[in-house]
């Protein structure tokens, strides 16, 4: 991981360097040239990095296997209730049908759509946070692989959604069409690093998840689908890496669409940041999040 983030550095201008000290609460007053800048922002990093969580793999794993089983076994039961509501339901004459409706609209549709909520296999675990915060690294580190690009600036304009594949492939889903091909989509097959000469799945994968556009105005991509071949990822496991909050309206309004589908939701917050974390930014997505869970599961 130190590698990547020293090529990122190294390329960074004068501005984006003075940005990034910014970020990170480091002080500028003794920095005169960009070499400067690069020790003091490395210096910060490589103490962050000895100082972070000793989490394996296969704890991160096991923590996520945890919550994705409790989420299953909620969901059987709340399939079993309603199996019975149909069995109910069907035994009803036309009178207490009609009863029913009159308080309840839509009752057998509205327990069809229910019970396929609940037989989807595909469980979202939506991670969200401030720009820079660790949100690709925290994935990272959950699946054992440098899978997603980071980047110290904010650079991240669109959804990735990771999940399972045979073959690591892309798909790319435009707010509009495909410049080149006037398409919805695009697939571009990841190809297997060989040599040293050779891309590797970062630098194939980085273009299109690393965007460098207008932020408010965001990417010409709304999002990206990333498969790849992992256990983790076989088990139904979905893992949505999202912009960063704040970035802009748009991108948030991208975010909170996943909250209702979600079983889990991570808020990853980087402690070196000045502040911490930006409660006016996050507090209507928390918000948003308590209000999609009481829906959730007082309807069902």
């Amino acid at each position: 991981m130190a590698s990547g983030k020293a090529k990122s550095i190294d390329e960074m201008t004068m501005k984006e360097l003075l940005e990034t000290m910014e970020a990170l609460g480091v002080a500028d007053e003794e920095v005169e040239t960009r070499s400067d800048a690069r020790s003091r922002i490395r210096t910060v990093l490589e103490k962050a990095e000895k100082t972070t969580l000793n989490w394996s793999p296969g704890e991160a794993f096991s923590v996520l296997s945890e919550a994705k089983e409790e989420d299953a076994r909620k969901r059987r039961h709340l399939l079993d209730f309603y199996t019975e509501a149909v069995a109910f339901v069907g035994r009803m004459d036309e009178q207490m049908i009609t009863l029913l409706q009159k308080h309840t609209d839509h009752v057998k549709e509205n327990i069809e759509m229910r019970i396929k909520q609940l037989k989807k296999t595909e469980y979202f675990l939506l991670v969200a946070g401030e720009t820079s915060s660790g949100k690709s690294s925290l994935i990272n580190l959950i699946l054992g692989e440098e899978i997603l690009p980071y980047s110290l600036l904010s650079t991240t304009s669109t959804i990735c959604e990771l999940k399972f594949g045979e073959e690591r492939r892309l798909v790319v889903h435009f707010k509009d069409k495909d410049p080149e091909t006037g398409l919805q989509t695009k697939k571009i097959l990841l190809e297997q690093p060989t040599g040293s000469s050779d891309q590797s799945f970062l630098d194939q994968i980085s273009p299109y998840i690393h965007v460098k556009t207008d932020r408010e105005k965001g990417s010409i991509v709304k999002k990206i689908e990333l498969f790849w071949p992992h256990n983790v990822l076989e088990a139904g496991l979905v893992i949505i890496d999202s912009p960063g909050v704040g970035e802009s309206e748009e991108m948030d309004d991208m975010v909170i669409q996943y909250l209702p589908e979600a079983f889990a939701f991570m808020y990853v917050i980087n402690s070196s940041n000045a502040g911490g974390i930006q409660k006016d930014r996050v507090s209507i997505l928390i918000s948003f999040a308590r209000l999609c869970a009481c829906v959730k599961y007082r309807s069902w």
